[in-house]
């Protein structure tokens, strides 16, 4: 009889273990569907986790979110559909529009937009760069008229231009370190990781910060300001996590 429950309980980890994530997806929607959303986004985060994601997964977790109310989360989630997809009007507008109801400053939603922006076309831009500098090169090269040659010379101009651009989109895009303050109020940073170490400042809600450091629970990061701290790693969303 011992053996029979220890397999059983053997086959219960194997199957959570080796559970196929689009299984594990449609579960958890049905359970949303259901109205249990706290038990809906402790599955979703799974599967984020376990490095599993999609904009409709992040939708539906925003909207587990929202209705627990978590706006701060719930609008992390919905940055990270659209960044996702940076081309998607649908995502831009969902994430907007939880922007409009949390109250996001025009600043931060200027920030959010131009790093949408950038992962969006950072690379057809560095791709158009390449063909067209070299395009030019070899007219530069090769062509024997002034005037194919002319065109060659503004190749490489244009070839310059595109790639001038394509530096700008890359310093404006999000890194894998970046991260916002998903916490309802102000999480205080810290000289050090522990509850009981002194507080140096606070970072607002929703204030983007860069992960420098991690011990344990805690993650050490700078804001845009130069301050910095430590903070609990639950007050903080990487805008990126497949990176």
């Amino acid at each position: 009889m011992k053996f029979v429950y220890v397999s059983a309980f053997l086959l219960l980890v194997l199957s959570t273990v080796f559970a196929d994530p689009q299984q594990v997806y449609t579960s958890a929607t049905k359970t949303l569907e259901a109205g249990d959303s706290e038990a809906a986004a402790e599955r979703y985060e799974e599967l984020v986790e376990s490095d599993w994601h999609s904009p409709e997964l992040y939708h539906n977790l925003a909207v587990a979110y929202q209705r627990q109310g978590k706006a701060e989360a719930a609008l992390l989630q919905l940055y990270r559909a659209w960044l996702l997809k940076p081309f998607s009007s649908a995502a831009k507008e969902q994430f907007l529009s939880q922007a409009k109801e949390t109250d996001v400053s025009k600043t931060r939603l200027h920030q959010a937009e131009t790093q949408a922006a950038a992962l969006a076309w950072r690379t057809p831009i560095a791709l158009s760069a390449f063909i067209v500098f070299w395009t030019g090169l070899i007219l530069i090269i090769l062509a024997k008229k002034p005037l194919v040659r002319g065109f060659g010379f503004a190749g490489l101009a244009i070839g310059l231009l595109l790639s001038g651009a394509d530096y700008h989109f890359h310093q404006s895009a999000p890194s894998q370190n970046t991260a916002w303050v998903i916490s309802s109020e102000a999480a205080p940073l810290r000289a050090s990781h522990g509850k009981g170490s002194p507080q140096l400042t606070t970072a607002p809600s929703l204030t983007q910060v860069d992960v420098r450091n991690q011990h344990e629970d805690w993650a050490y990061v700078q804001r845009s300001n130069g301050t910095g701290g430590w903070i609990e790693e639950g007050s903080i969303g990487k805008l990126m996590p497949w990176r």
